[in-house]
């Protein structure tokens, strides 16, 4: 069902802000780079946020605009103040 969920978004059919949260959450459950840049871990005794690796560093913002999701800094900063909590300029990989 995803590739057909990932075809309506990519033809603006269906918003694909939440599909790019399933698919990231996916990627990463499988150990591999997720897409979209949506997941983070605590690290540093849980002290600080860290972005699951992501495929293609360059191109994250541009991706992410595909799917109606803000370019990544807007995210970290949604994400220390909603969470509290620093990020970290560690990137964690997700391999299992």
């Amino acid at each position: 069902m995803l590739p057909k969920l990932e075809k309506l978004a990519a033809e603006r059919k269906i918003d694909g802000s939440a599909l790019a949260t399933v698919v990231d959450k996916e990627l990463v459950s499988e150990g591999k780079l997720q897409r979209y840049g949506t997941q983070f871990k605590l690290v540093d005794g849980n002290t600080k946020m860290a972005m699951f690796a992501v495929e293609d560093p360059e191109g994250l913002d541009a991706r992410r605009a595909t799917v109606f999701l803000v370019p990544i800094s807007m995210y970290e900063q949604t994400l220390e103040k909603g969470y509290h909590v620093q990020l970290s300029d560690q990137i964690v990989s997700a391999a299992k």
